[in-house]
């Protein structure tokens, strides 16, 4: 499990509570212990930001259910005019029954604008490849369950030598 994973783990249940962003934003900015270990600089708060933005908007075009029923949050129209094509294609590929696995980043990424700075084209890619991992993450969470959709070929351990 890396840490990505954990962060659209952490997404994922706020959409699927009701949290809005704005809720997990105010509430990560109030959190004592800083995420790495430093006050996070305005471009990692951005970049948080919309991965947590691009992660509620899939589960959204998805129907992904909540807990409460309803639309979770709305999130800013720069999302959708960004990744909407990257959300739309990754939403079709899993109602498919890919899982994502249909399309890669890369091709994704083809769609978007050609005139990025490197920075820029480098914070689309992972946003892209974080908004592919959330369907990754839907399907690992379903097969995890009881009566999942591919049942494991041995009970899931944690990878920590000796452990077990």
């Amino acid at each position: 499990v890396d840490v990505l994973k954990l962060f659209i783990v952490a997404a994922i249940s706020g959409y699927e509570f009701g949290f809005s962003i704005a809720t997990i934003e105010e509430a990560l900015e109030a959190c004592p212990k800083q995420t790495a270990g430093r006050p996070l600089m305005a471009e990692e708060i951005t970049l948080r930001q919309d991965w947590l933005c691009v992660v509620y908007y899939l589960l959204s075009q998805m129907n992904h259910p909540t807990k409460f029923g309803g639309d979770v949050d709305i999130v800013p129209d720069s999302i959708p005019k960004v990744y909407g094509t990257v959300v739309e294609r990754l939403v079709k590929s899993y109602a498919a029954g890919h899982g994502g696995d249909g399309v890669t980043v890369e091709s994704l990424a083809a769609d978007g604008p050609s005139d990025l700075s490197p920075l820029d084209q480098a914070v689309r890619l992972q946003t892209i490849r974080t908004a592919k991992l959330t369907l990754q993450v839907l399907q690992e969470t379903e097969d995890a369950r009881p009566g999942g959709t591919t049942p494991p070929s041995q009970p899931p351990t944690p990878p920590i030598e000796g452990a077990f």
